[in-house]
């Protein structure tokens, strides 16, 4: 199973791919504190609150929570426009 370009260390079949980047793949989820950052450093409060009025779309993972990239690139561009 491969993500951001590591391999899981379980599969013998599948190497590790070392160096280089990364840009080629679009990230369709970011964590709170990756989602804080991308919005200015903004606070963990701030961030719910956007959730909670509807501004950004949370979607939980087991109990973990994240922010879509395409509400945040959504949220953003109504703040350019405003």
């Amino acid at each position: 199973m491969l993500y951001a370009g590591l391999a899981y260390q379980g599969d013998p079949h599948v190497t590790r791919k070392r160096g280089g980047d990364n840009t080629d793949k679009k990230r369709l989820i970011y964590p709170y504190p990756e989602a804080m950052h991308q919005l200015g450093n903004i606070g963990r409060t701030k961030l719910e609150q956007l959730c909670d009025n509807g501004h950004l779309k949370r979607v939980h993972i087991g109990r973990r929570a994240f922010i879509t990239a395409e509400s945040l690139e959504a949220y953003v561009n109504r703040l350019a426009t405003a």
